[in-house]
């Protein structure tokens, strides 16, 4: 299944009375927030909207069609230093058809991140000029700093070939995020408390104390909103969390 120009393009088998008949099918929809919803697709037969019955001139039409997915995005937050990075690279590891968003970032890479793989790391100028210009489907300066955000056109484009997206945002992305597309599914990764966070920070060894501090303390802010959230995780081993999240998922019926 593909989408194109505001089409749900798909393949799918149509019955009427015996008769069984294979068609590339299509379905539009008029804006985002109206993808998921334009079609119901389960693998079993069921009655499609009257529009496809229309087009194909066939009723009633059942669809039989099995594990079709629409495509859907999946934005992860937690406190810096939590995890949130690990998580998605053994999620990405483990199912290669799911495209990871890099964000973009007006701060300077740290030891050993690359660029295009960890962050897309810009200038302040370029970084404004891209939020000026409706490039970014959410951005932040959660400590005050620097900016971070989420690119527009790497991210449609991989919801237009089919595929589910994986993102990193903050809280206050998180809610954008869920403004544009509404079926989005938020996780927050939590610590098990302050002080595990805290012991976190300053393994990385890349934190001054001001920025440790600065990080404890908009930890604090961001566990008040978890309640927007449509799962919590409480982080334990890299392994725990993948497990987890499996967990969630594998009851999960949105086809992520």
């Amino acid at each position: 299944m593909i989408i194109q120009n505001n089409n749900i393009l798909f393949k799918a088998q149509l019955s009427s009375g015996n008769n069984l008949i294979n068609k590339d099918c299509s379905v539009f929809y008029n804006d985002k927030s109206q993808l998921r919803n334009q079609i119901s697709l389960v693998p079993s037969a069921q009655i499609l909207h009257a529009q496809l019955a229309k087009t194909y001139k066939i009723n009633p039409i059942t669809f039989t069609a099995e594990n079709v997915k629409l495509p859907r995005i999946l934005a992860i937050s937690g406190p810096s230093g939590i995890g949130k990075g690990a998580l998605i690279k053994r999620i990405a590891q483990k199912y290669p058809d799911t495209y990871v968003s890099v964000s973009a970032t007006s701060r300077l890479p740290r030891d050993g991140e690359v660029d295009g793989i960890d962050y897309k790391f810009i200038s302040e100028e370029e970084f404004l000029k891209l939020k000026d210009e409706n490039g970014l489907i959410e951005w932040e300066r959660p400590h005050g700093v620097e900016y971070y955000g989420t690119l527009r056109e790497p991210v449609e484009k991989a919801l237009a070939s089919g595929k589910n997206i994986l993102l990193e945002v903050n809280t206050e992305g998180a809610k954008k995020i869920k403004e544009e597309f509404n079926d989005a599914f938020l996780l927050f990764l939590r610590p098990s408390s302050m002080e595990e966070l805290e012991r976190r920070l300053r393994g990385r060894g890349t934190e001054t104390e001001e920025k440790i501090l600065r990080r404890l303390n908009t930890a604090k802010r961001e566990l008040t909103q978890i309640d927007m959230y449509d799962q919590v995780i409480t982080s334990g081993t890299k392994e725990e969390d993948l497990r987890k999240f499996e967990e969630i998922f594998s009851k999960d019926k949105t086809n992520i």
